[in-house]
């Protein structure tokens, strides 16, 4: 692969949703995925690295996410399944690769790396900064020992990770917990937290910003925090070395709350985003 802008490294998977009369509709999935697709409709260049299983659904899944403009080059065939996520009555079915599972990224440059998840492990990934996108799913962990200790590993060596306050109190047991262990684990890092409808923060050691959500009547939340996390990703790409500002970082918040209230206007975690190209970016 040459050089992108970003490479998105993690989660690759169906999302299928249940319709009326029992019918489900099928979207493309994985944190990760949803990513890359939203940075490639905003124009920036974009890898994923994944993997999918050797059957007609990774292979369709792999030409959905390709024909959005994403490098697929990097999404492996393994013989475990494709995964997937069935949503029914509001309630997720998850059958995806565990987390002992390792994608290999074969050290695919990039200016950022961005992995999706907690889960499958990514190893191989050189880019010049890593962000994070925690996605705490305890109920995929065998324990909640295993589970934090594969957090604090992934996190230590970022420069942004986003995570909403359910993720912190998951992984600590509250906000103030969870933010408490990113200072210790990873001091110089910016974090994103995201918190449903109320204001989203941005804090480092340059400072703290609050930009309050935008006003929306949601259908399906799925992808709204990656769709956020893409979008402020964006915002720090376009302002080079100099984005860990104020400035900057509320920028990315507006963004991202743009973004992620788009998702969750429509069933499908990319499916209210399109036109990206269209869309006016917050200005200075």
């Amino acid at each position: 692969m040459g050089k992108h802008d970003v490479v998105c490294g993690g989660e690759v998977l169906w999302d299928l949703f249940e319709g009326r009369s029992g019918v489900y509709r099928r979207c493309t999935g994985g944190a990760s995925a949803n990513a890359a697709i939203v940075l490639a409709r905003l124009g920036v260049a974009v890898a994923l690295v994944g993997s999918v299983g050797d059957d007609a659904l990774g292979e369709a899944l792999v030409g959905a996410i390709r024909s959005e403009g994403v490098d697929v080059r990097g999404v492996a065939v393994t013989p475990e399944p494709t995964g997937i996520v069935i949503q029914t009555g509001g309630r997720f079915s998850p059958y995806r690769a565990n987390a002992t599972t390792t994608v290999d990224a074969g050290a695919a440059p990039a200016r950022w790396a961005l992995v999706g998840s907690m889960m499958p492990k990514v190893a191989g990934l050189r880019a010049g900064a890593l962000a994070v996108d925690l996605n705490v799913r305890p109920r995929l962990w065998s324990s909640k020992s295993t589970m934090r200790a594969a957090a604090t590993a992934l996190v230590r060596p970022a420069r942004l990770v986003k995570a909403s306050n359910n993720d912190l109190s998951r992984l600590w047991g509250s906000e103030a917990a969870g933010l408490a262990w990113l200072r210790r684990t990873a001091p110089g890092a910016t974090v994103l937290v995201t918190r449903a409808a109320e204001p989203a923060s941005a804090l480092g050691p340059w400072g703290r910003v609050d930009v309050a959500a935008r006003p929306l009547r949601a259908r399906e939340s799925t992808g709204a925090g990656d769709a956020f996390m893409a979008g402020a990703l964006a915002v720090v790409l376009r302002a080079g070395t100099r984005w860990q500002t104020p400035e900057v970082l509320t920028r990315a918040l507006l963004l991202g709350h743009r973004l992620g209230a788009k998702a969750a206007s429509r069933i499908g975690a990319t499916t209210g985003l399109r036109n990206l190209e269209k869309i006016p970016w917050p200005q200075p």
